[in-house]
């Protein structure tokens, strides 16, 4: 398969099982961003070079289809998690064959999995975009630095030109399955919350959630559970965010991830915490608490974006509060058992 525009053809060519990029080119100069070994060949100039950094770089210079994009614009996407690197061609050519309409997120891995299999950022980058030419792909395609816990992975993931961030802060998230009192509660870093323990009471406690199939009233012990168990996860929230995005200089899109705990999330703790984010100025297109499908190593997360026009949830106080009804939106990125948004369907990973 071949990847054209008006100046170059690029390819991948096979040496036995050595691989190789191959230009065509009608002008000489179109060859002198990449490295290797160009001659005159016909009409043209052709040159062979190695699947390097160089060549990748300047291969996403030339062709507008290797720059990853971000996602959370498109409708379904699905994120593939190619961990060796060598099967991107075959995922393409499936996306090619069956996934119209669906945007492939290829360039997805965690730091974790990077350090465990001895790849950096950019081999993953890299990977990608040369298993893109391989299969002729020209429909773009997203880049996820996935379960990011310190600014150095973040680091890491900007310099390569990864645009999607799932930062995961899971392990601030505590243990309550003993029991939460008000001073485990007031131990909090109210000071990073920016907030007192008494302002949160009064923005939580006599809620009513309508989640669809139940109504959740919430009480006091409920407000000190969901604060003790993930207020510490909000703090590092904000900073792994703020470093995402006061750092990068393209643009970025941000998931939120706690799903990879041993606890699960409950309903009321999913709105906390998404809450506490958006009242400090974070904003986000995914957002991944641990359900009881992830509890069963599914890693199925529902997602709540921090907008949505439509909504079928109401999220409201009792009548002796006076603040506003609120209406925010809970989605599934992907569960044959959950409801959703009907104007957001599904996301599905592979994490």
């Amino acid at each position: 398969m071949t990847l054209r525009n008006d100046s170059l053809e690029a390819s991948i060519r096979y040496d036995g099982s050595a691989r190789s990029l191959q230009l065509v080119a009608s002008a000489a100069a179109a060859l002198t961003a990449f490295e290797g070994e160009a001659a005159a060949a016909g009409d043209g100039h052709v040159l062979t070079g190695p699947l390097s950094t160089a060549n990748a770089k300047a291969l996403q210079a030339a062709f507008p289809a290797l720059r990853p994009q971000k996602i959370g614009g498109h409708r379904t996407s699905i994120g593939t998690g190619d961990r060796t690197g060598l099967a991107t061609p075959g995922q393409a050519r499936a996306f090619a064959a069956q996934g119209a309409g669906v945007m492939p997120v290829l360039a997805q891995q965690s730091i974790r999995e990077m350090d465990r299999l001895g790849r950096s950022a950019r081999s993953v980058m890299d990977d990608a975009i040369f298993g893109l030419v391989e299969a002729g792909w020209d429909s773009g395609f997203g880049a996820d630095c996935d379960h990011i816990k310190t600014t150095e992975g973040i680091d890491r993931g900007l310099e390569a030109g990864f645009v999607m961030f799932t930062l995961d802060p899971g392990d601030m998230v505590a243990d309550v399955t003993a029991g939460v009192t008000e001073a485990d509660a007031e131990a909090l870093p109210w000071d990073q919350l920016e907030d007192s323990l008494e302002a949160l009471k009064q923005r939580y406690v006599g809620m009513t959630l309508d989640v669809g199939h139940s109504q959740i009233e919430v009480t006091e012990q409920d407000v000190l559970t969901a604060a003790v168990k993930y207020g510490r996860a909000v703090v590092e929230s904000m900073r792994l965010y703020r470093h995402v995005t006061e750092n990068a200089e393209h643009e970025v899109e941000v998931e939120f991830a706690v799903d990879e705990t041993a606890w699960l999330t409950t309903f009321f703790e999913h709105f906390y915490m998404a809450s506490e984010l958006k009242r400090l100025g974070a904003s986000w297109f995914s957002f991944a608490p641990a359900t009881w499908m992830a509890s069963r190593r599914a890693w199925t997360s529902w997602a709540m974006p921090r907008s949505c026009a439509r909504t079928s949830r109401r999220i409201t106080r009792s009548p002796s509060s006076s603040a506003a009804t609120r209406s925010p939106c809970t989605r599934a990125r992907t569960s044959s058992r959950s409801t959703r948004c009907a104007s957001r369907p599904p996301r599905v990973w592979c994490t």
